[in-house]
């Protein structure tokens, strides 16, 4: 037991003196960012340069080895609570060419996308948690954000371990639904697919959606506000942000009907049960405190791919 009490002890006092800290080496790839002297804003993002050291499996990591990758990017703070939880901010960098044009790209052997998130696990001693969620969410369900732990350095200072995350995106690697037409106003061109979620406004540019006609949480009178997240909304026609509006809206009210639990009236027939149980099952294990009223992702099939509602980790 005292052995245990001494790595907390020590790893505290460490998080503590994390500014003191030089980092020369470690058994975690080693992400370096370089700004040229600018300060990372809160939006829009900014012109840097990004190298990774990740050596073969099993070596250890120098500051100072030969990068796995290098390029450009473009980067800024990201979140909103979690910018204030603590000295580590959270950030979302964007692959680019050396014009600036976004670039899909392969990081850490996740597959290629020009959108990342680096999470900052502050708040988190065991610096595992989203970790551990992400990939119980893989293994559970159809797909969820990719992870890996790695060391954080930004013009020359060390920032501690991070997690370089996927973000929810539609691809044939991720959220793998069909493209919705831009030009669709009808039949099943209309139905999917659809990426939206419950979240807050604040920390994103052009947010736009509708907000529920159910409370979230009738004591503090809350609401839950739905977002379009793909297409974007300026993406969208009128009809496509009717119809996943309407969808939605059907369902709740169908979860508030006296016939909720019935097979063929109730809610079944509008969404994908077991990513629904999934979902739960990994939000009550982890206690997670944002569950169900933030940053929770839906994606919405064409019907002639079953059109029902999924639920993302």
């Amino acid at each position: 037991m005292k052995y245990v009490l001494s790595f907390f002890l020590a790893h505290f006092l460490l998080s503590s003196a994390a500014a003191q800290v030089t980092l020369t080496e470690s058994n975690l790839p080693i992400i370096v960012i370089n700004t040229f002297g600018e300060n990372i804003p809160n939006d829009p993002k900014i012109a840097a340069q990004m190298g990774i050291i990740n050596n073969e499996t099993g070596q250890i990591n120098h500051v100072g080895d030969a990068y796995e990758y290098t390029g450009w990017i473009g980067i800024e703070m990201r979140g909103s609570s979690s910018l204030w939880v603590g000295p580590k901010a959270p950030y979302s960098i964007e692959t680019r060419t050396a014009a600036g044009i976004d670039m899909d790209t392969s990081l850490l052997g996740m597959p290629k996308e020009s959108d990342w998130a680096l999470i900052a696990p502050y708040s988190d001693k065991t610096l595992m948690r989203d970790i551990l969620t992400y990939q119980w969410g893989g293994a559970m369900m159809a797909w969820a954000p990719r992870t890996r732990a790695c060391e954080l350095l930004i013009n020359g200072e060390y920032l501690g371990v991070y997690v370089l995350t996927e973000k929810i995106k539609r691809d044939n690697d991720r959220v793998d639904i069909d493209k919705l037409d831009p030009l669709a106003t009808s039949g099943d061109e209309i139905t999917g697919g659809y990426i939206i979620k419950i979240d807050k406004c604040s920390g994103e540019t052009g947010c736009e959606g509708w907000t529920s006609p159910y409370l979230a949480n009738p004591t503090t009178g809350s609401s839950s506000n739905f977002i379009f997240h793909y297409p974007k909304a300026a993406d969208m026609n009128p009809a496509q942000k009717g119809y996943i509006q309407n969808y939605v809206t059907e369902f709740e009210e169908t979860l508030s009907s006296p016939n909720f639990d019935d097979w063929n009236a109730g809610y079944y027939p509008f969404v994908d049960l077991q990513s629904f149980a999934d979902f739960l099952l990994i939000n009550e294990i982890t206690r997670n405190v944002d569950g169900y009223r933030l940053s929770s992702y839906f994606y919405k099939e064409a019907d002639s791919d079953g059109g029902r509602l999924h639920v993302v980790c």
